[in-house]
Protein backbone atom coordinates (compact mmCIF):
# COMPACT_ATOMS: atom_id res chain seq x y z
CA UNK A 1 0.00 0.00 0.00
CA UNK A 2 1.66 3.53 -0.93
CA UNK A 3 0.12 6.54 -2.07
CA UNK A 4 0.03 7.25 -5.96
CA UNK A 5 0.68 11.35 -7.09
CA UNK A 6 -2.77 10.80 -8.42
CA UNK A 7 -4.30 10.19 -4.96
CA UNK A 8 -2.20 12.88 -3.14
CA UNK A 9 -3.18 15.29 -5.57
CA UNK A 10 -6.87 14.51 -5.67
CA UNK A 11 -6.42 14.90 -2.01
CA UNK A 12 -4.67 17.68 -1.40
CA UNK A 13 -7.21 19.54 -4.47
CA UNK A 14 -10.64 18.05 -2.13
CA UNK A 15 -8.51 20.12 0.88
CA UNK A 16 -7.85 23.13 -0.20
CA UNK A 17 -11.21 23.62 -2.42
CA UNK A 18 -12.92 22.96 1.35
CA UNK A 19 -10.27 25.48 3.07
CA UNK A 20 -11.59 27.98 0.24
CA UNK A 21 -15.12 27.11 0.65
CA UNK A 22 -15.32 26.74 4.52
CA UNK A 23 -18.71 26.26 5.01
CA UNK A 24 -19.54 22.06 5.23
CA UNK A 25 -21.26 19.70 7.93
CA UNK A 26 -19.55 17.14 9.45
CA UNK A 27 -20.86 14.60 7.73
CA UNK A 28 -19.56 15.78 4.03
CA UNK A 29 -15.83 16.39 6.52
CA UNK A 30 -16.38 13.09 7.52
CA UNK A 31 -15.85 11.74 3.93
CA UNK A 32 -12.98 13.89 3.07
CA UNK A 33 -11.41 12.91 6.26
CA UNK A 34 -11.56 9.14 5.39
CA UNK A 35 -9.50 9.71 1.97
CA UNK A 36 -7.21 11.56 4.03
CA UNK A 37 -7.21 8.92 6.73
CA UNK A 38 -6.81 5.69 4.28
CA UNK A 39 -3.48 8.14 2.95
CA UNK A 40 -1.70 8.76 5.87
CA UNK A 41 -2.25 4.72 7.57
CA UNK A 42 1.47 4.69 5.41
CA UNK A 43 2.46 7.53 8.23
CA UNK A 44 0.28 6.65 11.53
CA UNK A 45 1.79 9.77 13.39
CA UNK A 46 0.39 11.91 11.00
CA UNK A 47 -3.41 11.21 12.18
CA UNK A 48 -2.61 12.64 15.60
CA UNK A 49 -3.07 16.10 13.55
CA UNK A 50 -6.82 15.53 13.41
CA UNK A 51 -7.97 16.16 16.76
CA UNK A 52 -10.26 19.35 15.68
CA UNK A 53 -11.05 17.99 12.76
CA UNK A 54 -12.61 14.97 15.11
CA UNK A 55 -14.18 16.87 17.30
CA UNK A 56 -16.18 19.32 14.38
CA UNK A 57 -17.18 16.15 12.59
CA UNK A 58 -19.19 15.09 15.90
CA UNK A 59 -20.43 18.44 16.67
CA UNK A 60 -21.81 19.14 13.56
CA UNK A 61 -22.45 16.01 12.07
CA UNK A 62 -25.97 17.17 10.26
CA UNK A 63 -25.91 20.52 9.92
CA UNK A 64 -23.75 22.98 7.81
CA UNK A 65 -21.24 25.19 9.70
CA UNK A 66 -18.32 27.72 9.30
CA UNK A 67 -14.49 25.97 9.73
CA UNK A 68 -13.34 26.39 12.90
CA UNK A 69 -10.09 28.27 12.69
CA UNK A 70 -8.18 25.22 14.67
CA UNK A 71 -9.68 22.55 12.18
CA UNK A 72 -8.38 25.19 9.17
CA UNK A 73 -5.29 24.77 10.75
CA UNK A 74 -4.91 20.82 10.90
CA UNK A 75 -5.94 20.75 7.07
CA UNK A 76 -3.56 22.80 6.17
CA UNK A 77 -1.03 20.31 8.13
CA UNK A 78 -2.31 17.93 6.38
CA UNK A 79 -1.45 19.19 2.89
CA UNK A 80 1.65 20.77 3.81
CA UNK A 81 2.94 17.00 5.50
CA UNK A 82 1.01 15.09 2.75
CA UNK A 83 3.98 14.31 0.42
CA UNK A 84 5.58 12.72 3.65
CA UNK A 85 3.10 10.13 3.64
CA UNK A 86 4.54 7.49 1.34
CA UNK A 87 6.65 4.55 1.08
CA UNK A 88 7.75 2.25 -1.92
CA UNK A 89 6.43 -1.27 0.02
CA UNK A 90 8.75 -2.90 -3.31
CA UNK A 91 11.74 -2.32 -1.16
CA UNK A 92 13.41 -5.35 0.51
CA UNK A 93 13.38 -5.78 3.97
CA UNK A 94 16.64 -5.40 5.30
CA UNK A 95 17.24 -8.74 7.65
CA UNK A 96 19.77 -6.76 10.32
CA UNK A 97 18.21 -6.07 13.48
CA UNK A 98 19.75 -4.00 15.71
CA UNK A 99 19.38 -3.08 19.98
CA UNK A 100 20.69 -0.79 21.88
CA UNK A 101 20.78 0.11 26.03
CA UNK A 102 20.28 3.52 27.34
Amino acid sequence: MYNTPKRVWKIRGCIEHVLSHPRLSGQQLEKIIGHVTFALLIRRELLSILSSVYAFIVKNYDKPTWLWASVKRELAMIVALLPLASADCRQQWDTTVYCSEN
